[in-house]
């Protein structure tokens, strides 16, 4: 069997907001894995759309600690540079935002 795994974006149940994502195992069989939250894991514009998402969440919860903290985010991953106090703060604070809990401290 020769050919390419192919990559949907959407199921074709247009019913649901589901996706499948189709590859082919070492021995060349056709697999499926069905998703059913969240953006299509590789997909370069959900990285944007997380990146632009979670953008402002950081900054907000950086923006408490005043000059404090600083911190570098690229996709999921974050660096926080402060003292060790202040960045455990920050890192509890960001986790709550996140996880969509209320903003921690004054609104």
């Amino acid at each position: 069997m020769t050919g390419h795994a192919h990559d949907c974006s959407k199921s074709e149940r247009a019913d649901t907001p589901h996706y499948t994502s189709r590859f082919f195992d070492y021995c060349g069989n056709v697999l499926e894995a069905w998703g059913e939250a969240g953006g299509q894991q590789g997909d370069p514009l959900e990285m944007i759309v997380f990146c632009l998402t979670v953008h402002h969440l950081w900054g907000r919860t950086l923006a408490k600690h005043n000059q404090d903290a600083c911190a570098v985010a690229y996709a999921d991953d974050g660096y926080i540079k402060a003292k060790l106090a202040v960045a455990v703060e920050v890192l509890s604070d960001i986790k709550q935002v996140l996880k969509g809990g209320r903003w921690p401290g004054p609104q």
